[in-house]
């Protein structure tokens, strides 16, 4: 049986699968329709509805990284915005190293 799933490119170009099952059945729950119906939609009807309809926290148990966030890191350093930082103010809960992000 052949699987389908949507994905979706998020703000810092990761892309993400959803299995199409947990968009029909956020269909079937709210609009109480059958699989006959289901059946009946197309690509476009499953988008506009996940779009509209549900949120990421509603998809995001479901959800697989299928592509990692990518960036140019040199165009970051010459063109990204900067700031100094006294050490103390620092927050340290989001300090990672290099190997973990590039």
């Amino acid at each position: 049986m052949i699987k389908r799933r949507m994905i979706c490119e998020m703000p810092d170009n990761s892309r993400w699968a959803i299995p199409m099952q947990v968009i029909e059945d956020s269909i079937k729950k709210e609009l109480k329709v059958d699989d006959e119906t289901i059946d009946s939609y197309d690509d476009f009807d499953f988008i506009d509805w996940a779009q509209n309809n549900m949120n990421w926290e509603d998809v995001k148990p479901f959800a697989e990284r299928v592509l990692s966030p990518t960036c140019d890191y040199e165009d970051g350093w010459a063109n990204g915005e900067k700031e100094i930082q006294k050490y103390e103010d620092a927050p340290q809960d989001i300090k990672e190293s290099v190997e973990n992000i590039a």
